[in-house]
């Protein structure tokens, strides 16, 4: 009971901690596309051409942190270290149907799902709950 627990509190506190950088990211994104140095056109055909390198570090610093304390509250909670690999696995899951949905560049794909991997591992190691 414990661990579907756990499960359901980490999904919900990864998912809000991602929806909350990308919100805020596009709370960023409310200048018009000139001030981007981008034409209409150009913007209309790259969506992320226009969206500054700052922006992209912090969504994909967002999956970190939403995989990191997903994970570490779904350890502390279940008591069982692989249900925070779980939560970890559904936020790399996201990254990659949100990298299909919207193609991403190279290094922003492997940050996205190399990231959430991380933070389950440091999440892993901080709880040092047994599997």
């Amino acid at each position: 009971m414990r661990s579907i627990l756990g499960l359901i509190l980490g999904a919900l506190i990864a998912g809000a901690i991602i929806y909350l950088t990308v919100w805020t990211g596009q709370s960023h994104l409310s200048q018009p596309v000139a001030d981007f140095g981008v034409s209409a056109n150009e913007a209309a055909s790259d969506p992320l051409a226009m969206i500054p390198f700052r922006i992209k570090l912090l969504l994909c610093l967002g999956f970190f942190a939403g995989a990191f304390i997903g994970a570490l509250v779904a350890d502390f909670v279940s008591g069982r270290g692989f249900i925070g690999w779980i939560i970890a696995g559904l936020v790399v899951l996201f990254a990659l149907l949100f990298g299909v949905k919207i193609p991403h560049p190279t290094w922003m794909a492997v940050l996205c799902v190399g990231l959430p991997l991380l933070g389950g591992y440091v999440a892993r190691k901080i709880s040092n709950a047994p599997l």
